[in-house]
């Protein structure tokens, strides 16, 4: 019985002695507890270990099924990112120019996008009805729109402003009563309502300021008369109609005074040094700007004209004047007069009236 026991005990130790040396080996045969539980940059990650398996392929499987937070985190801001780029090019594919204009109760909203201008007036001063109309126009978000848009607001009362209106007006006449030439009395206008502008916060016309800025160092803002036998001065004498975004149409009437920059046969390129126009007995001042006339090289008949100027509305406030004219005259034209027919609906003044009118182009005194 005593040799049975003994017997029985040796085979139960080796038996337990065999189970227990691959789970505590450190070898090569064996799983060591770095493969059964690993760490990583944030977080601890417990691997199943599957006993019976191959152990290389384990710890293979092991290693590719962890991942650390920071991987995870990396991936995450990777997808944003990309959505965002994406997000981004869309938009920027897509430029959006956007203008509001308060005074008292009332908001003019001006708004360019995808080449098309509209322009929106309500009957509210409340910025957040504001947001929302152009939310409804633009589909952006409010911080995009504030991002984005120039907004001006009427801040002095009816009667400062129209005391101010008056003594500029005062200022004019008398900076130009001696100067009984046309072209030299727009441009005397032009300067003075520019200096005006300029000596305003920078701040309430920042585009205004850009854009002068760039005028200046392009040679389209001259205040002074030259002498350039080569300069040449013309007059184009506007007559026709506008129509408003509201389909109602009134009278046109004006002048816009040119000097030549460039003159060719095929292209010449002129700076705008003054002017007004007319409608419905309502005045744009034309403050400065430039112009662009090409003929075609092969057929030397006919010729396309593009301006674009900058102008005062009738409330003070400055905007943009495009105009797009034809003309069966080429510019190697014997004569210094040629007539032009302003294309509607591509011409537009403030952005309120689209012209449709004849012009005249005529040569004056430089």
């Amino acid at each position: 019985m005593g040799q049975k026991f003994q017997g029985l005990f040796l085979a139960i130790t080796l038996l337990l002695g065999a189970a227990a040396f691959p789970l505590s080996s450190t070898s090569g045969f064996g799983f060591n507890q770095a493969y059964a539980v690993e760490v990583g940059t944030e977080v601890e990650t417990e691997v199943e270990v599957k006993v019976g398996s191959d152990d290389n392929s384990t710890k293979a499987e092991a290693k590719s099924e962890t991942k650390t937070k920071g991987e995870v985190k990396s991936e995450s801001e990777m997808k944003s990112e990309s959505e965002m780029k994406s997000e981004s090019e869309m938009k920027s594919e897509s430029e959006i120019e956007i203008e509001v204009h308060v005074s008292g109760n009332k908001a003019t909203i001006e708004l360019e996008m995808n080449g098309e201008e509209k322009v929106y007036l309500l009957d509210t001063s409340s910025e957040a009805e504001i947001i929302a109309k152009i939310k409804s126009e633009t589909s952006l978000t409010e911080s995009e729109i504030k991002s984005i848009w120039e907004f001006y607001q009427e801040s002095e009362s009816k009667e400062s402003s129209e005391k101010a209106k008056m003594e500029l007006e005062a200022k004019i006449q008398a900076k130009i009563a001696g100067i009984s030439n046309l072209s030299l009395k727009a441009k005397e206008r032009a300067k003075i309502l520019v200096t005006s502008m300029e000596e305003k916060p920078k701040e309430s016309h920042q585009r205004f300021n850009d854009i002068l800025l760039k005028a200046k160092a392009n040679g389209y803002l001259s205040t002074k008369t030259t002498s350039d036998a080569s300069v040449k001065a013309y007059s184009l004498d506007l007559d026709g109609m506008a129509q408003s975004q509201s389909k109602t149409t009134s009278s046109l009437t004006g002048s816009v005074y040119l000097e030549t920059m460039e003159k060719g046969t095929s292209v010449s390129k002129y700076r705008i040094s003054g002017g007004q126009i007319s409608i419905d007995g309502e005045n744009y001042d034309i403050l400065f700007g430039k112009a662009r006339a090409t003929t075609n090289n092969n057929a030397k008949v006919g010729s396309n004209m593009i301006l674009i100027a900058e102008v005062m509305k009738p409330n003070g406030q400055v905007t943009t004047m495009k105009m797009l004219m034809q003309s069966e005259s080429s510019l190697d034209s014997k004569t210094d007069i040629s007539s032009w027919s302003v294309m509607n609906p591509q011409s537009k003044i403030a952005g309120s009236w689209k012209m449709d009118a004849q012009a005249t182009m005529s040569m004056t005194s430089a």
